[in-house]
């Protein structure tokens, strides 16, 4: 990709690590990348921002409120974080979008708002930006001598379609789109994200199609036909999720991809984010009653049905957080139902099971205020200001008393005892998916992989998955949360060559690099008897976790050559969360 960067989007990429080091992170997020944008000062994307007000020690200043220091051990090589590296694709597709056959800081910038969500929308946001504005900016300073669209009729053809959409709602356009009259409320805003994330997946429905079924799956009074399919359809299990209206726009999505919309389809060459930009000033008009085509009735009722067991797994599975940050991704996927488990509506809820690390992480001696987590443990004399843990008594003495106890270092603070926070390493995930492990030990193996995974991906700490089988393991990194999709659908159909998977698993464990400097660790989901027939030499950073049959309690046979392990039954979940705290820790 870098291969098309301009000079200056290069020098923004090098300025954004820059600040990653003075930041003390090992990363290059969203935050630094739009620290690096300001910093450039001669690019598009500096002179927007900076015509916006945006300065960079405010933003310094902001970046540090949002993500803090970090401990200074810098590697020499800082990767881009998931987030960040969207950014990078998005600017690429804002590139193709505007017919330009490279990627300038304008394109970065644009890539920081992908329709109103996300970490760079909201820093943009506390420093000031209208959003609303940053694109017209962006085209005004790349076209200084035609800011206006195309051409008359195309910008004939789009106040139509914005002044037919809005009508739908209720909404009186004025002629002249760019006329700024009253500030739009949050949720017309969030309706102009949702037609063009609609627009943007190849749907074309009416504003007020898409408001009611966000209304609906959210559990709200619809005062249409459209009420009546909370109750006699499928429906209900969408809104049992109790989602965010970012994350539901995935869910009307799915129910709307095979309907048809004759009529409603946007003019031609208008990308989805100008829809958006032109439905949000078109929404400021006054309100007036809404005139709404009928919706579909008979067609969603369709729809509903293809709400099952398994896509409600596929839904759980890739979670609310990732579905409101890419809309699509339940679209994407619907071709690996078939192969995903129909899991009950227990075993969703065990898909939530939080790594809990309790009593199994370290323990240290601190005194940093707003300790409330600690214990108090005791009284020490010390010279320090941490002024919140002073002995109240110690208040009381006289002045010149306190500044002499004070430079003799005999002042009374209390000591607290604190938990260490948890010190994820990298993993290598190693998931039993042989005929042996079919049935009630999979359910807890791959609930349990997947709580694992999730809590490691989250933490953008390094996590592999090999799946074991005779013929030939299957290697994936978890990077994003459809990758978690594998933990679900792969399936072996002969027995599992243990000593093979355990030398791959052990290869790629040494190889894991992370910036922690913690010694990465093999963490084996299976049975009891897995390796009972083969020699396996000791591996190290090899830890386990064995399901017990039902009614069978036996010895792992393995056990001896794990630095930790636990072993429980196929219905003990209760304490899942613990257990894989221990075995992470």
């Amino acid at each position: 990709m870098f291969e098309r960067f301009t000079e200056k989007a290069i020098k923004v990429i090098l300025l954004a690590q820059e600040e990653a080091r003075r930041l003390g992170h090992n990363f290059v997020g969203i935050e630094e990348i739009l620290l690096g944008l300001i910093r450039e000062d001669t690019g598009v994307a500096a002179k927007v921002l900076k015509s916006m007000g945006v300065n960079l020690k405010d933003a310094r200043i902001e970046v540090e409120k949002i993500i803090g220091r970090g401990s200074g051990l810098v590697a020499v090589e800082i990767p881009f974080t998931p987030r960040a590296r969207r950014v990078l694709e998005l600017s690429l597709e804002e590139a193709g979008q505007l017919g330009h056959n490279y990627i300038g800081t304008e394109h970065l910038l644009l890539g920081l708002i992908p329709e109103g969500e996300g970490v760079g929308v909201r820093l943009l946001e506390e420093l000031g930006v209208d959003l609303s504005k940053v694109r017209t900016q962006v085209i005004r300073l790349l076209n200084p001598d035609n800011s206006q669209p195309q051409n008359a009729e195309q910008e004939k053809a789009l106040n139509y379609f914005i002044t037919r959409q809005a009508l739908t709602v209720g909404r009186q356009v004025q002629e002249d789109l760019s006329i700024e009259i009253s500030p739009l409320s949050s949720y017309p805003y969030f309706l102009s994200t949702a037609l063009a994330q609609m627009h943007r997946l190849g749907i074309y429905p009416p504003l007020s199609l898409i408001q009611d079924l966000l209304d609906l799956t959210g559990g709200q009074t619809v005062n249409n036909p459209l009420a009546q399919l909370a109750k006699d359809t499928e429906i209900s299990e969408l809104i049992a999720l109790h989602w965010s209206a970012p994350a539901r726009i995935g869910l009307v999505a799915l129910l709307l991809h095979k309907i048809p919309f004759p009529g409603w389809e946007p003019p031609s060459d208008i990308s989805p984010r100008e829809i958006s930009t032109a439905l949000q000033a078109g929404l400021k008009g006054e309100p007036i009653e809404p005139q709404a085509p009928p919706p579909p009735i008979s067609l969603l009722h369709q729809a509903a049905k293809l709400i099952d067991e398994q896509l409600l797994s596929l839904l759980t599975i890739l979670g609310e957080q990732a579905i409101a940050s890419e809309p699509a991704l339940p679209l994407r996927l619907l071709s690996r139902i078939p192969s995903l488990p129909a899991l009950s509506s227990l075993q969703r809820q065990l898909l939530g099971v939080r790594v809990c690390f309790g009593d199994y992480t370290g323990r240290s001696i601190g005194n940093a205020p707003g300790a409330e987590r600690g214990q108090v443990t005791g009284v020490e004399t010390s010279s320090r200001t941490d002024w919140n843990s002073l002995l109240p008594s110690q208040l009381a003495l006289p002045q010149p008393v306190l500044n002499y106890r004070y430079q003799r270092g005999e002042l009374l603070f209390r000591t607290r005892q604190l938990a260490e926070p948890p010190r994820l390493r990298p993993t290598v995930l190693l998931l039993d998916v042989t005929p042996s492990a079919f049935g009630p030990i999979e359910a807890i193996t791959r609930t349990a992989a997947f709580a694992v995974a999730n809590s490691l991906r989250q933490a953008e700490i390094p996590v592999v998955l090999i799946t074991t089988g005779e013929e030939q393991e299957q290697i994936v990194q978890l990077d994003n949360p459809q990758d978690l999709v594998e933990i679900w659908t792969q399936r072996a159909i002969t027995p599992a060559n243990e000593v093979r998977s355990l030398k791959l698993a052990n290869a790629i464990r040494t190889n894991l690099l992370d910036e922690s400097g913690l010694e990465p660790i093999i963490l084996l989901f299976t049975h009891p008897w897995f390796g009972a027939e083969k020699k396996i030499s000791r591996i190290q950073g090899l830890r386990a976790l064995f399901i017990q049959y039902p009614s069978v309690q036996v010895q792992p046979a393995i056990a001896n050559l794990c630095e930790r392990w636990e072993s429980i039954g196929a219905k003990q979940t209760t304490d899942l969360g613990q257990t894989l705290g221990y075995l992470m820790g």
